[in-house]
């Protein structure tokens, strides 16, 4: 097919879509018309309308539909089928929030309060806003985040064995990496310099009867400076990966903020 014949086929099925977009609008025009003008029983049934018969709205449009229509229905007191809606805005746009300035408090706190129920998700490395703290599986969620060591905690780990583990408030824990790692890395240094002056010794040597003892020397000060070497690794490895996997989420200290009827609360999780 050339390229002309595929320019053709796109350009005719835009001017195909042209009325059905317009409609769109239209139908929409009319929800906030509804709204503006106080019929709020037909602004629910316009925007269901608009829902089911386009699957492919955006997503922006699809919040503000259900927006719509939630905020009817509280004025019409069904503030539970109001929730609904809210709901299912906030599955279409689930970082939606409402401007202070342009709705109403009436509508803000019912929504708020849909948004602080929903499941925790992350964004932007953070969490949404909880309603309930404790034990409830939001609490869990933020204990699951905050179980991960600090990039600052892992550099320093990686320069100095068990300092990650004290920058996280494991001060014993990361004395011991601290510990094992200089021990091995003692050991290490003194297992070659042995080895550097049992080998000097054997190739001094001069007397065929104890050039074989001073080689066996210099064989097992050599084979012992390799195990002190493996040693030292696997202590570092040992304190990085104990790093890695080390819940720190008691720890940790952070401020949440959730909506409430009355205004904002404050809650503090460590």
């Amino acid at each position: 097919m050339s390229l002309r014949a595929i320019s053709l086929i796109i350009f005719f099925g835009w001017i195909l879509a042209l009325p059905v977009q317009a409609d769109v609008q239209q139908e929409m025009l009319a929800v906030d018309s509804a709204f503006a003008e106080g019929r709020y029983e037909q602004v629910e049934l316009l925007a269901l309308r608009i829902l089911h018969s386009d699957s492919a709205l955006p997503a922006d449009e699809r919040a503000r539909l259900n927006l719509t229509a939630g905020y009817a229905l509280i004025m019409l007191d069904h503030e539970d089928d109001a929730r609904g809606y809210f709901s299912r805005a906030l599955d279409a746009v689930p970082d939606l929030t409402l401007d202070p300035v342009q709705v109403s408090p009436k509508f803000r706190v019912i929504f708020d309060e849909v948004k602080a129920a929903r499941p925790v998700t992350p964004i932007s490395g953070g969490l949404q806003p909880s309603e309930e703290f404790g034990d409830s599986p939001r609490r869990d969620a933020f204990s699951k985040q905050a179980m991960r060591p600090s990039a600052q905690s892992q550099v320093m780990n990686l320069l100095i064995p068990g300092s990650g583990q004290w920058n996280e408030g494991k001060t014993l824990r990361g004395a011991a990496w601290f510990g094992l790692q200089a021990a091995s890395v003692g050991v290490l240094v003194w297992r070659i310099s042995e080895m550097r002056d049992s080998r000097e010794a054997y190739l001094a040597e001069t007397e065929s009867a104890r050039i074989a003892d001073a080689y066996d020397t210099y064989n097992r000060d050599y084979r012992l400076a390799w195990a002190a070497g493996i040693a030292a690794g696997l202590v570092y490895i040992g304190s990085q990966a104990d790093l890695t996997l080390m819940k720190i989420a008691e720890k940790r200290t952070a401020l949440l903020f959730s909506p409430t009827a009355e205004g904002v609360r404050l809650a503090i999780c460590w």
